[in-house]
């Protein structure tokens, strides 16, 4: 641009057709050159060709706003449009969703909520009638509390739902699971420990239970034992007999509900809380609890934080699980056990009165039923085919109980189950072994004998009887810290002696040699029959006259009067 402009010489005229060189679109054109001074003719056709002038004029409101309200309204459309359509697959999702949580379940929850809105949602609900179906309002499933007479064991099983059966039985649902406590065992030794009993729950400070309760055994209490406890003889009904014992009696009673009450909590609450998660703020662990948060009160049922509740969805049991607990006692209990039980439990249900009892020998008839063990009814022998002979093998006693389908009653379209007889035995149950076992390795380690009762040539003719059952425990008086040693290697034996015919029991340093000072280790084989000698030998020495004695005195023989005398545990049971 610079050397075309320096052609044009002063008062000179550029040719009359030239084009001036149009100015770049990212450049402001070059100022003239100082020397260069063009006409004014130049000049006028410069500014006429190379200067472009623009005017603009404001466009009206009234033009603007109907595009503005257009593009809005178009704008609207499209994400409502969308929107709607997402709402509709939602929908769709949910409802797949809600179908197949009722085809899993068995819970309609549109049903649910119909009828949840027509109670008032600030009112507890009424303990239901026998013929409402509890399974649909438990969502969270049923709990199953075995308290045994050594050890207590708990089973969670969800909600029942449609299909199949994992062991091919009439029952259908998803498979119970047995909990652990937090040692990883399937069962916990049923003690329970207060550090101080006042009478008073907030009073009581800690409370140990299992394991660390039955380190201090001396000061422990066996919950099933205090159900049992304070029964008069010749009283199946629990009637006091006598005035004097009535304090007694009360204050049995208020001890046993406490002890069966604080062992269910801990030992449920610890369960649940594994399977299905979280801490409902109930206070309660397998070392301790507080009982600050907690108002019990025997005659007063409603309590701050309840363990299991039928609604959660009110103030007073968000903390609480939707579990409906399922409880198993014995066939031969009296009505005073059963008493203490519901109330203890009552205790920890809102409302009272959801839990459910189911004798021990049912119990087992269902679950058999439910993994598939019976066999079909048409292949059953001398017709009929109802009746189920189930032995009970707990840990300090043996039940052998006759049920049968009762034709009365039904429930859920099938025929109830009821108990035709029942005998138990007491002193015989899975401890026996491990007691025994134990005297065994006593007798033969320290050469002491572990009963001081019987010589080995007494017989079950010559052997005493007595009015109390006879004990199986071993005593070790001389050296008490070596005996829970011993039952520990004895238990782990006595269960590997259940799939073997032989093990070998290594307790180094079991105790100390007095005269060498040394220590002393016990390294000793043990087969299968040597046990089960030592249980044949206990069964005809101390348990079969102790039976006799019963058979005698009651009104109806525990033992057999068309079989000889037992021998030994064999013809025991058949007897």
């Amino acid at each position: 641009s610079t050397s075309h402009w320096q052609n044009f010489l002063p008062n000179s005229h550029p040719p009359r057709n030239t084009l001036l060189p149009p100015r770049h679109p990212h450049r402001l054109p070059l100022p003239p050159h100082p020397t260069l001074r063009p006409s004014s003719s130049f000049s006028a056709s410069f500014a006429a060709t190379a200067i472009q002038t623009r005017s603009y004029r404001a466009t009206p409101p009234k033009r603007i706003l109907p595009l503005l309200a257009a593009g809005v309204v178009g704008l609207g459309a499209v994400y409502t449009f969308r929107a709607l359509r997402q709402m509709d697959e939602d929908w769709e999702e949910y409802y797949e969703r809600v179908e197949e949580y009722r085809r899993v379940t068995g819970v309609d929850l549109e049903r649910q909520e119909e009828e949840e809105d027509e109670e008032n949602a600030g009112e507890q609900r009424d303990v239901p009638s026998e013929d409402w179906d509890l399974a649909a309002y438990f969502r969270q499933g049923t709990l199953a509390i075995d308290m045994g007479s050594t050890r207590l064991k708990l089973s969670h099983r969800s909600s029942r739902r449609t299909g199949g059966n994992v062991g091919g039985g009439d029952e259908a649902g998803p498979a119970p699971t047995v909990g652990v406590d937090r040692e990883g065992a399937r069962s916990t030794p049923n003690l329970i420990w207060f550090e101080s009993d006042t009478g008073d729950d907030d009073k009581d400070g800690n409370v140990l239970f299992g394991r660390l309760a039955a380190s201090r055994h001396a000061g422990a209490v066996n919950p099933r034992e205090a159900l049992f406890a304070n029964r008069h003889p010749g009283d199946e009904n629990g009637a006091d007999n006598d005035a004097d014992n009535d304090a007694i009696t009360r204050n049995g009673d208020a001890l046993a509900v406490k002890s069966a009450r604080e062992a269910i909590r801990i030992a449920a609450s610890d369960v649940l809380d594994q399977i299905l998660g979280g801490s409902h703020n109930n206070n309660n662990n397998n070392n301790s609890r507080n009982n600050n948060n907690n108002n019990n009160n025997n005659n007063n049922p409603k309590r701050t934080h309840p363990l299991f509740a039928l609604d959660p969805s009110l103030p007073s049991t968000a903390t609480s699980y939707n579990v409906r607990p399922i409880l198993t006692y014995p066939p031969d209990a009296p009505a005073r056990y059963l008493e203490r039980y519901r109330k203890a439990v009552d205790d920890l249900t809102v409302p009272p009165g959801i839990a459910a009892f189911v004798p021990e020998p049912v119990a087992a008839v269902a679950g058999a039923e439910y993994y598939g063990w019976m066999p079909p009814k048409a292949n059953a022998v001398h017709g009929g085919g109802d009746s189920v002979l189930v032995v009970d093998v707990g840990g300090t006693c043996t039940t052998i109980s006759l049920v049968s389908s009762s034709s009365s009653g039904k429930e859920n379209g099938k025929p109830t189950k009821e108990i035709l007889y029942s005998a138990t035995l007491p002193s015989l149950g899975g401890d026996t072994f491990i007691d025994l076992l134990v005297g065994h390795l006593i007798q033969s380690f320290y050469g002491t004998d572990p009963y001081h009762q019987h010589d080995e040539n007494d017989t079950a003719a010559t052997a005493p009887t007595s009015s109390s059952p006879p004990s199986s425990k071993p005593a070790l008086p001389h050296d008490p810290q070596a005996l829970p040693r011993l039952y520990e290697s004895s238990t782990a034996a006595v269960h590997e002696l259940t799939r073997k015919s032989r093990t070998q029991i290594n307790v180094p340093y079991l105790t100390v040699d007095w005269q060498t000072r040394q220590p002393r280790h016990l390294d000793e084989g043990v087969a299968r029959h040597v046990v089960e000698s030592e249980v044949d030998r206990f069964v005809s020495r101390r348990l079969v006259p102790y039976y006799s004695g019963l058979s005698d005195a009651a009104s109806y023989s525990i033992l057999s009067n068309a079989m000889p005398p037992p021998k030994d545990l064999t013809t025991l049971l058949s007897s």
